[in-house]
C-alpha cells in the first residue's frame, strides 16, 4: 500500500497551500498574507520531516501502513459523500417546505423555562427534595450539588419545547405549575433529576430567514445518512480475521 501511496503524482507546494487555505475557510477562517506565510512554513516543515521518515524506511512499518490505509479510507469516504451532496444540493423549495411543516406541527406548542439539579443517586436526590421543601434556594442547591454543566447557572436550562426534553422529564414538566418543583426525583439512565418549572410561554416560531440555515444542515445530515445507508446496504465487504 505504501508504494501505491508514493507513486502517484505528488501535489505541488502551491496546491497544498491552497488546499489548507480552503480547509481553513470551511472552518470560517479568512486567509491573510501572514496566515499564508505561516501555512507555507508549516508545510515546508512537514515535507522535511516526511522526507526524512521515508529515508528511514518508516513508510514500510506495519503500523504506518495501517494508519495510511485508515486515512485513505476516511478521505475517500468523505470525498464520496461530498461528491454526492454537491451533485444533489438541497433546493430552497425543499428547505421552505420543511420549515412550513415544522411551523404547522409547532403552532400550538409551548416553551418551558426549567431548572434542573442532576445527581448520581436517588438518596441524594431525595435529600435535595427535602431541602427544597424546607425553603432552601433551588439555584444554590444546583450550584452546590448538581453534576450537570448547568450548575454554574443555578441549573438553568433555558427555554425548551417539550419535544426537546427527555420524555421521562417532559412528561412531568407539562404537569407542573409555574414555580413548582418536582415532589419526587426522576430517574433518567444512571442519574436522578430534581426540576423546577420557572415559567411557560407560547412558542414563537423563528422567521424563515433565521431558521433556514439550521434546517438546511438538518436536511443535509439526513441526506448524508440516507446515502451512507444505501451504500452500506449494497456493499459486499468482508473483514479478514487475523
Amino acid at each position: 500500500f505504501a508504494g501505491a501511496w508514493r507513486v502517484r503524482r505528488p501535489a505541488s507546494s502551491k496546491e497544498l497551500v491552497e488546499q489548507v487555505i480552503r480547509n481553513n475557510q470551511a472552518q470560517g477562517a479568512q486567509p491573510t498574507a501572514d496566515s499564508r506565510k505561516l501555512i507555507e512554513s508549516e508545510l515546508a516543515g512537514r515535507a522535511a520531516l516526511s522526507q526524512e521518515a521515508l529515508k528511514r524506511g518508516l513508510d514500510k512499518s506495519p503500523t504506518v501502513k495501517v494508519q495510511l490505509e485508515l486515512f485513505l479510507q476516511n478521505l475517500l469516504a468523505e470525498a464520496l459523500i461530498s461528491d454526492h451532496q454537491s451533485k444533489n444540493p438541497i433546493e430552497e423549495s425543499v428547505i421552505k417546505a420543511d420549515y412550513e411543516r415544522q411551523i404547522k406541527l409547532l403552532k400550538d406548542s409551548k416553551e418551558y423555562k426549567i431548572r434542573d439539579i442532576v445527581v448520581a443517586d436517588e438518596a441524594q436526590a431525595k435529600a435535595i427534595v427535602a431541602s427544597l421543601r424546607k425553603g432552601e434556594s433551588f439555584e444554590k442547591l444546583a450550584q452546590d450539588k448538581s453534576i450537570d454543566a448547568s450548575k454554574s447557572n443555578g441549573g438553568d436550562l433555558g427555554w425548551l419545547l417539550v419535544e426537546q426534553i427527555t420524555p421521562a422529564i417532559g412528561n412531568v414538566v407539562v404537569n407542573l405549575a409555574k414555580g413548582a418543583t418536582t415532589m419526587a426525583p426522576i430517574q433518567v439512565g444512571n442519574t436522578w433529576h430534581v426540576l423546577k418549572l420557572e415559567d411557560v410561554r407560547p412558542f414563537t416560531a423563528p422567521t424563515y430567514d433565521v431558521a433556514k440555515v439550521q434546517i438546511r444542515q438538518a436536511l443535509m445530515l439526513k441526506q448524508r445518512n440516507e446515502f451512507v445507508s444505501s451504500i452500506l446496504s449494497n456493499a459486499k465487504i468482508e473483514l479478514v480475521k487475523p
